[in-house]
């Protein structure tokens, strides 16, 4: 049975729709893609490719404007003149099923150019987020070192997640892990770190910036210019002694970090800013006075580190 197209989608330069980086625009017949009411994303249906080896495709894509005959569309990556059999109002609650989970996302995606890898997460996460925002893009830079690290896929049912307090990273690693607090593997302390655990391993990521200008600028740094990134072994809170383990003994660098540590107090706690001078003091990271606080079992004041949840 052939069916008829009921429009056709074109790829439109950045200019032709203000605020738009990209988008797609589909001539559609009389009247025709303008009943969406107050729908904010379509759902398109499509044959894409060549005749011989054309299959039916579909897609999610953010609504940017209508008008009579006219719908312009968030990018949806197909050809010039890709024939749209089908557009529909798209509710994440008909079609959405978050937990829902592929063998490709349980496991490393080896063989797969990096590239490619981090252009899908991050076009994953702008989906749940809203936006591709600097966030977004620093979320899933972070998901792609964990993975590469651990050689694991995103969503490693053993991963847990330690949130900072930018929202919107935080929507891009919820989203790609798929970690929930309803799974009980979340935690959300604050700060400005960031951390995934998996069994008695840890990878923690302070930015190296307050604020990003972004997402274009942050997508061309490396990771490692973007974060101080640390592995930890088992995290104090993870390390609950009994009679039968104990803490493991601390060196002497780490036994003199806890003694300036507590000569520094003021008011029972660490101000923020003096964690930073006896990191510079001692020639360590921040993150080792992190440690040294959490052993001294004293608070940071006005802490933007995220070690105390």
């Amino acid at each position: 049975m052939e069916i008829k197209p009921i429009g056709v989608l074109y790829n439109q330069k950045p200019g032709d729709l203000e605020g738009a980086s990209t988008l797609v625009v589909i001539e559609t017949g009389a009247g025709e893609g303008t009943g969406f009411g107050e729908h904010s994303h379509v759902l398109l249906t499509a044959r894409v490719g060549e005749d011989g080896s054309a299959r039916l495709q579909t897609a999610v894509a953010q609504v940017l404007s209508r008008d009579s005959g006219r719908l312009a569309v968030g990018a949806v990556g197909w050809p010039d003149g890709t024939p749209v059999l089908a557009l529909e109002g798209y509710s994440p609650a008909d079609l959405g099923v978050f937990s829902a989970r592929t063998g490709e996302e349980l496991r490393f995606p080896a063989g797969r150019d990096d590239a490619a890898i981090l252009a899908d997460l991050i076009d994953e996460a702008a989906r749940f987020h809203g936006e591709r925002c600097a966030g977004i893009v620093l979320g899933a830079k972070i998901m792609l070192h964990m993975m590469k690290t651990w050689r694991v896929g995103q969503k490693d049912q053993g991963l847990r997640l330690w949130l900072g307090s930018d929202g919107c990273v935080a929507d891009a690693l919820i989203a790609l892990s798929g970690v929930t607090l309803g799974t009980g593997r979340l935690k959300v302390p604050g700060g400005r770190i960031y951390r995934f655990v998996r069994g008695d391993k840890g990878l923690a990521y302070y930015p190296t910036e307050r604020a990003f200008a972004s997402a274009s600028e942050v997508i061309g740094r490396q990771v490692e210019d973007l974060f101080a990134i640390r592995e930890e072994a088992q995290r104090p809170e993870e390390r609950k002694p009994s009679h039968a383990q104990r803490p493991p003994k601390r060196s002497k660098k780490e036994e003199a970090l806890v003694k300036q540590v507590l000569n520094s107090l003021v008011d029972g706690k660490l101000s923020c800013a003096m964690a930073y001078k006896i990191a510079d003091e001692n020639a360590v990271h921040i993150l080792d006075i992190g440690k040294a606080a959490d052993e001294a079992r004293v608070k940071i004041s006005h802490c933007q580190l995220g070690c105390f949840h």
